[in-house]
């Protein structure tokens, strides 16, 4: 089962911001399980949607040569849940840099309320491989990522 967490990319500043938006819609196969008579988008989901822009944002910034792995998560504040119908707006940013070591937050938004906030999420770079590279840049640029890119 593939679940796609990110629909569109909005802004995409390599190695330090990004904000982008998944639409949430019944036909998702989680909602079959998660659960029948009131469908709830996982929560572990929103925090893979977050993960996953900031990794993307991380490797963007060396032309995918490096990727990035989480490594701990903090201050993590849950608000409200997410439906089919809405759509989460995800935006991570950098606030930290040591070495090879990074720290960022995020935060997910439904109509410009707060959903889910991260306060800390810790990232180490890993060596990639060519595939990796490949895929990841292709996974982004489908996404919008390289027609957004500011520098």
């Amino acid at each position: 089962m593939k679940i796609e967490v990110i629909d569109r990319i909005i802004d995409w500043i390599p190695g330090q911001k990004a904000s982008g938006f998944q639409n949430i819609t019944m036909s998702n196969i989680i909602f079959d399980t998660h659960f029948p008579l009131k469908p709830i988008w996982p929560g572990m989901l929103s925090i893979m949607a977050l993960q996953r822009l900031a990794e993307g944002i991380l490797s963007s910034q060396d032309d995918f040569s490096t990727t990035y792995q989480l490594t701990n998560l903090g201050k993590i504040k849950w608000r409200s849940y997410v439906q089919p119908g809405d759509r989460m707006h995800v935006e991570v940013e950098v606030i930290d840099r040591l070495n090879d070591k990074l720290q960022m937050k995020g935060s997910i938004k439904v109509a410009d309320k707060n959903v889910v906030t991260v306060g800390i999420m810790s990232f180490q770079a890993v060596p990639t491989t060519l595939e990796t590279k490949q895929c990841l840049a292709s996974y982004w640029k489908l996404r919008g990522a390289q027609e957004v890119i500011v520098v």
